[in-house]
């Protein structure tokens, strides 16, 4: 079986579990939270795809 290597495109941390399920139940519940997220997932690879496809 093939693996491929992975770049990491998006991470968010938090300061304790708390905040962090706050932050989960915020992108369950809402999806506008949502949706930015994932525009802002989007525009990372954007970003990557382009500057890996320029050198």
């Amino acid at each position: 079986m093939r693996y491929f290597p992975m770049k990491l495109i998006y991470y968010e941390a938090f300061q304790d579990a708390e905040d962090a399920k706050e932050r989960e139940d915020t992108l369950k519940q809402c999806g506008g939270s949502y949706r930015s997220l994932l525009r802002r997932i989007r525009r990372s690879r954007l970003v990557v795809l382009t500057h890996a496809g320029a050198g």
